[in-house]
């Protein structure tokens, strides 16, 4: 039941961007890009991350009450979606090719940096916000080191690297494809930076740029 929910959910987002003559490609990066982890560990996740998905068409139109009915239904199925209420008024902004080189050599400092520096912003943070729910699981993601340690540095990230070049190289292109696509490029670009963090604690690999890791299912088809 949980699958067949996906798959209807996955061909709604399909329709509203590709012809069907695509839809093979499109799910082959689907379980290239996380689709299978999202199936078997983070079956909450995918719906609300999908239903977010869906949802930005309505950024483009401007149309804040069914952005917001779809991703108050998305945080009914994960807290996470939280997330996703701030960028109705930011995603599709467009983004100069400089300023999206600098946020490149951003993250590259941020996976430099993480290791060294994280944990002890993590310790001040709930320290400031001692008492709330989200501050205690905070505390319990510390001290689990299945959490709380960094990601080591793998061909995945040179991939991810690489990825980015390229799309920074064919920018312009990229742009004339669809008035949507700029959304994409600026997602790629938050799970660009989220998984840098993970190199200060994987948590961030895991739980928030694996939310964004879908734009690479419509950027790259």
């Amino acid at each position: 039941i949980s699958t067949f929910i996906d798959l209807i959910l996955l061909t709604i987002l399909f329709r509203q961007y590709f012809s069907y003559k695509y839809y093979a490609l499109f799910f082959y990066l689907f379980l290239m890009f996380t689709g299978l982890e999202y199936e078997f560990n983070l079956m909450r996740n995918i719906k609300a991350t999908l239903l977010f998905l869906i949802s930005i068409k309505y950024i483009y139109s401007r149309n804040f009450i069914k952005f917001l009915i779809l991703n108050l239904l998305a945080l009914s199925f994960h807290w996470s979606s939280i997330l996703f209420f701030p960028l109705y008024f930011i995603l599709h902004k467009e983004i100069s090719l400089k300023s999206y080189c600098v946020l490149f050599l951003v993250g590259i400092l941020i996976y430099v940096l993480m290791p060294y520096v994280l944990h002890a912003l993590l310790q001040i943070f709930t320290t400031v916000f001692e008492g709330y729910m989200f501050t205690e699981k905070i505390d319990d993601y510390l001290n689990l080191d299945m959490f709380s340690a960094g990601k080591q540095f793998s061909l995945m990230d040179i991939a991810l690297m690489i990825w980015y070049v390229l799309i920074l190289i064919t920018y312009n292109q990229i742009k004339r494809t669809s008035p949507h696509v700029i959304c994409f490029i600026n997602l790629f670009a938050l799970y660009f930076l989220f998984s840098c963090m993970g190199s200060g604690m994987i948590l961030f690999r895991q739980r928030v740029a694996i939310l964004f890791e879908p734009s690479c299912w419509l950027l790259f088809i």
